[in-house]
């Protein structure tokens, strides 16, 4: 894989491809499209312009979805989102949870970006419905990779 190598995880290989700071380039491409368009974020109480860091870390939402996995985890959140990522990406346990910490921050962003999309296009996609989103891919996850069947559970 792309960011593997024979020791791991290939962190040096990854800070390439994780934005630290700026606009969703999404956002800023539809700003330019149409200037009337506000370039502000469109899924929270907050009127902050849509970035990378609010979007996936700061926002209403996407603060409220980290806390209650990190808490399921009893990981402490770091401010931002390449700390946290990098945070449940090294946690030292055993090798059956390190995969899935490794998979977890992975799926909230894929969730979160999802709901932002959903958002944006018409659609509703609520903070309950992305937490089941993310637990549900999670235990499919696990059923896949362990043969573990966790129905009716939170994980982590």
């Amino acid at each position: 894989m792309f960011f593997l190598n024979e020791k791991g995880w290939d962190f040096a290989k990854m800070e390439n491809y994780i934005p630290e700071y700026g606009q969703v380039s999404v956002a800023a491409l539809m700003h330019t499209w149409n200037p009337t368009a506000s370039d502000l974020c469109g899924f929270c109480t907050s009127l902050v312009v849509e970035s990378i860091e609010h979007l996936f870390k700061r926002g209403d939402i996407a603060q409220c979805v980290w806390r209650y996995f990190s808490d399921a985890a009893d990981i402490s959140p770091l401010p931002y989102l390449k700390q946290n990522i990098r945070k449940w990406w090294s946690l030292d346990c055993n090798p059956r949870k390190k995969v899935v910490y490794q998979v977890v921050p992975i799926v909230i962003l894929w969730f979160l970006w999802m709901r932002r999309n959903t958002i944006l296009h018409g659609g509703t996609f609520s903070r309950g419905k992305l937490i089941w989103e993310v637990n549900d891919f999670i235990r499919k996850f696990m059923f896949l990779r362990f043969k573990v069947s966790c129905e009716g559970q939170d994980l982590i």
